[in-house]
C-alpha cells in the first residue's frame, strides 16, 4: 500500500499530481488510443485537498492560458486564487533518441516551481514510466508546452 502524500508540503502536492496522472493511465487499461485530458490541481492552503480543475473546457483553458501568457507561472497561481497549483499535460517530447509520448507535471508555489516528466510506455500496456526531474534549461520548454496546451 502506498502512503498518502503529506498535503501540508509542496512536495506532497507534487506527489499527489504524479499519482493522479498514474491513476489516469492505470484506469485507461490497455486502450492504445488513450489521451489524458490536461488538468490543474489548485490547493487553497497547505493541508487542503487539492481541487481538480479540468482544463478541456474553453473558459478554464482561456483563463489559465491568459494568466500564463501575461504574468507567467505566478500569474497562473494568482489567477487560481491558490497557495499552490499543479498542472499535468500529455505532450510529445524529445530526447537524444528522438520523440516520444510523455506527460509533464509541473507544480508552482509563490517562489518555487518544479517540473517532472515521464515517458508513456508503448502499447499494448501504456503506462507512466519513471518520473524524471527536468534537466537544466528544460523548465522553459515545459512552460512553453504548458502555455500551448492551456491555450487550447
Amino acid at each position: 500500500m502506498v502512503a498518502a502524500p503529506d498535503l501540508n508540503s509542496f512536495e506532497g502536492l507534487v506527489a499527489f499530481a504524479k499519482g493522479a496522472v498514474e491513476f489516469d493511465w492505470q484506469e485507461s487499461g490497455d486502450d492504445a488510443e488513450h489521451e489524458m485530458s490536461p488538468f490543474l490541481l489548485a490547493q487553497s492552503k497547505p493541508g487542503d485537498m487539492p481541487q481538480p480543475i479540468v482544463i478541456d473546457d474553453g473558459s478554464m483553458a482561456t483563463k489559465a492560458g491568459r494568466a500564463l501568457k501575461s504574468a507567467g507561472v505566478q500569474g497562473l497561481v494568482d489567477s487560481m486564487k491558490a497557495k499552490r497549483v499543479a498542472v499535468a499535460v500529455q505532450a510529445t517530447m524529445m530526447d537524444e533518441d528522438g520523440s516520444f509520448p510523455g506527460v509533464i507535471v509541473a507544480a508552482f508555489e509563490r517562489d518555487k516551481s518544479e517540473f517532472f516528466y515521464a515517458k508513456i510506455t508503448e502499447p499494448p500496456s501504456r503506462r507512466v514510466a519513471a518520473w524524471r526531474p527536468s534537466a537544466e534549461g528544460f523548465s522553459e520548454m515545459l512552460t512553453a508546452g504548458l502555455r500551448s496546451a492551456l491555450a487550447g
